[in-house]
């Protein structure tokens, strides 16, 4: 006499867990279906193909770059607090890139008020950083104490002001170093020139003239 083989039930489950050190990110385990099929009076427990994992979206690194050598050196410090506070850290990872008045390139790791409150240089908080050229690297290079660190940026946002900001200077870089920016103004800024000195023969006075690429304050005085 045949033993009928009769499958009893189904049952699978799924298991996430948020990682400690950072609970943003949300992993969903393999998910499991056992099947349990009853042999005369044994129950043996058959373990069926896994399904496919569902991969965990890695958020974007998004290097922000502020400050800067120009005259609109606070007005960037502003502006870079508005961005990074309104990015969504779900979504995405601030690299933060800061530019003192003097150039010196630094990655800074501290809190946000300081770039608010401009005092973000703070020698604890940052190291020497810099861009890097080589689109092999495709990202940071930080120079710590004792190592080289090398940080893979998907996407740059440049906040800096006036000049080497609003000029294509440092979008040139960033496209030489094959890192995305927003729409690149270096192509346009040359093709703006072109024809603002067509425009220019047409003005009549009086005029008001300021700096190209020294930003967009009024500045009582000058």
């Amino acid at each position: 006499m045949k033993r009928k083989m009769q499958k009893q039930r189904f049952q699978s489950f799924c298991i996430f867990v948020y990682m400690k050190s950072n609970p943003n990110k949300l992993f969903q385990k393999t998910c499991f279906i056992r099947t349990y099929v009853k042999s005369g009076t044994r129950f043996r427990k058959k373990l069926l193909p896994q399904k496919k994992r569902s991969d965990y979206m890695k958020r974007k690194k998004v290097a922000i770059l502020f400050g800067g050598c120009s005259t609109e050196y606070e007005v960037s410090l502003q502006s870079a607090y508005s961005v990074i506070t309104n990015l969504n850290p779900k979504k995405y990872e601030a690299i933060l890139i800061g530019i003192t008045r003097q150039g010196a390139w630094l990655r800074f790791f501290g809190a946000l008020e300081k770039i608010q409150n401009n005092t973000w240089m703070d020698s604890s908080d940052c190291v020497p950083a810099i861009i890097s050229p080589d689109r092999n690297i495709h990202g940071l290079l930080e120079f710590h104490d004792d190592r080289t660190v090398t940080t893979r940026i998907d996407v740059a946002f440049p906040v800096l002001h006036g000049k080497n900001g609003e000029d294509g200077t440092l979008q040139g870089l960033l496209m030489m170093a094959g890192i995305k920016t927003p729409p690149s103004i270096v192509l346009r800024s040359g093709f703006t020139d072109a024809e603002l000195s067509k425009q220019i023969s047409c003005l009549t006075f009086p005029l008001f003239v300021k700096p190209a690429n020294a930003g967009f304050r009024y500045l009582p005085g000058a």
